[in-house]
């Protein structure tokens, strides 16, 4: 039981980090154009 919490949670963990990475991505793009830095 113990371990299948530790799982989702774990999982859980993943999925925000790639949210965050992916939204970074974004601003980092956006961030690109509005400065006009290459």
């Amino acid at each position: 039981m113990g371990y299948a919490l530790h799982f989702g949670y774990q999982e859980c963990m993943m999925m925000q980090i790639s949210e965050f990475l992916e939204y970074a991505h974004l601003a980092k793009e956006i961030l690109e154009k509005t400065h006009g830095v290459k």
